[in-house]
């Protein structure tokens, strides 16, 4: 008897797995608390990938599967099921794969490892095709449209551009109208599985109140539906707005869902593609499929190639803890209020949301990678470990030297004020640079600017900022450290 052991995020119904089961074997679902205790992570993200698990006993078993759901440790449950071959799907974080791999050692079972269907790309294949460093997205990106058809007029990028990122960074008007997300009806299963983690984990960070994300195969389609007939529109030239009027934009939100199983990357793709028959603009179209056939596939071959060691990437040096308001939510800076509550509550947050304000101001502050990481791993509901760590050490925090981003992205207040309205409402002025009512981003950027200025000036990308830096008046410069060392030293109280 075979015997395929799922995990909570190995949902995908056409797994190339399931072709290797006969009538007799069996897939095994096993609900091991310990499996969400590796990480203080947030009550949301627990219940999201254990409803789902628990759902999709009942949809395997539909599906004609013989299926066994067992609760308890995954080593003692198989070593009392003494199968004669043991099926893995291979998952991608290196901490899961490791732990596979060593009960699978313990066992001392004949095993099979099967590509998780939820990707586009083998790990071989992705690895493949970042063959070096410094790792090049656009180079990628391109050839994944060519090689898999992905709107392409013949041998050229359909709409006559590779890219349309440029029409998509606009700010969200006052007053515009964008539909919420279709967001499913909470059943009872759900509700057994909040209770279960308001009491096993009641010392993790959130709260099970308001949940509110799919946890079937259906409920994902509808989410997903709903976004490409209602929000895909205004999707693409909004997607960095950083705006009150509403938590999510036009975002999809089907990222949960996707890094679980519950969709599939290259049938999202398909049916964005299709939209563009329905009238929705081509900037929106590529935009989204950018970030599922680019993108996701991008970052998880770098995670693939630089793991083990990513996570302790530290370019800038940066040794200071991370500032109570990430956990709380309790500080004046409007911006940051109001993304980290949204991460506190939902347990979400957009990617300019996650890049332009909370990435950007940890870097600024000299914050201590790993903390940053495990943060965002540990508060995110589509969280794991192979899109957080890339995301974070290479994209936000520029930690790991310029392995796959070209540049630190940073910005004082005047990029958060140019893409919305959070400086409209806060404590601090914008405009300000120095004093104490200024806004803290400001100060604390050019000071990245002047401690960092012999790393930043080996990057082409960074000639405009360290130029203007160098031609600013030197009692200027003098009162923007000071400034910068007020802010660090309050850091806890801003």
């Amino acid at each position: 008897m075979k015997t395929l052991v799922l995990l909570p995020f190995q949902l995908h119904l056409k797994q190339p797995a399931f072709q290797r089961l006969e009538d007799e074997d069996v897939i095994l679902l096993i609900e091991d608390l310990s499996f969400y205790r590796t990480h203080p992570f947030h009550k949301k993200r627990i219940v999201a990938l254990m409803s789902a698990f628990r759902h999709h006993e009942k949809t395997l078993k539909a599906l004609g599967f013989n299926v066994r759901f067992e609760q308890g440790d995954t080593k003692e449950i198989l070593e009392g099921l003494s199968p004669d071959e043991l099926l893995w799907i291979e998952a991608t974080d290196a901490d899961i794969k490791a732990w596979q791999a060593s009960i699978t050692d313990e066992l001392n079972i004949p095993a099979f490892f099967s590509q998780d269907a939820q990707f586009i790309l083998s790990e071989d294949d992705v690895k493949k095709r970042l063959p070096k460093r410094p790792y090049k997205m656009d180079p990628f990106y391109r050839e994944m449209r060519k090689d898999f058809s992905v709107l392409m007029d013949g041998k050229k990028p359909y709409g006559g551009a590779w890219s349309f990122d440029k029409e998509n960074r606009k700010k969200l008007p006052k007053n515009t109208n964008i539909p919420d997300p279709a967001w499913p009806e909470i059943d009872e299963m759900t509700r057994d599985v909040m209770a279960l983690v308001d009491e096993a984990f009641a010392n993790h960070p959130g709260t099970t109140e308001g949940f509110r994300q799919p946890v079937t195969h259906a409920e994902a389609e509808a989410l997903a539906s709903h976004f490409f007939d209602a929000r895909l529109k205004t999707f693409g030239p909004y997607q960095d707005a950083l705006t009150t009027q509403y938590k999510d934009v036009s975002h999809s939100m089907v990222s949960q869902a996707l890094n679980t199983g519950l969709l599939d990357p290259m049938d999202l793709i398909r049916r964005a593609e299709k939209t563009l028959d329905a009238g929705v603009p081509i900037n929106s179209v590529e935009g989204f499929i950018r970030q599922i056939i680019g993108w996701r596939e991008y970052i998880r071959g770098i995670y693939l190639h630089e793991m083990p060691g990513y996570h302790d990437h530290n370019h800038y040096q940066h040794t200071r803890n991370l500032p109570h308001y990430y956990w709380d939510g309790d500080t004046k800076m409007n911006c940051l209020k109001d993304a980290t509550n949204h991460v506190i509550d939902d347990g979400y947050a957009h990617h300019i949301q996650r890049l332009m304000v909370l990435g950007n101001f940890a870097n600024l502050a000299g914050v201590d990678p790993k903390q940053v990481n495990d943060w965002f791993l540990e508060m995110f509901v589509d969280s794991h470990d192979w899109v957080v760590t890339p995301n974070v050490i290479g994209m936000a925090l520029h930690a790991d030297g310029g392995l796959m981003a070209t540049k630190p992205y940073i910005s004082s207040g005047s990029y958060i004020h140019k893409m919305g309205d959070y400086c409209d409402h806060c404590h601090y002025d914008v405009k300000k640079k120095t004093g104490p009512d200024a806004c803290p981003f400001n100060a604390l950027y050019w000071n990245f600017i002047d401690r960092h200025q012999e790393t930043l000036a080996k990057n082409p990308r960074m000639g405009i900022p360290l130029s203007v830096f160098k031609k600013m008046d030197s009692d200027q410069v003098v009162e923007l450290r000071k400034q910068a060392e007020t802010i660090l030293e309050h850091l806890e109280s801003l």
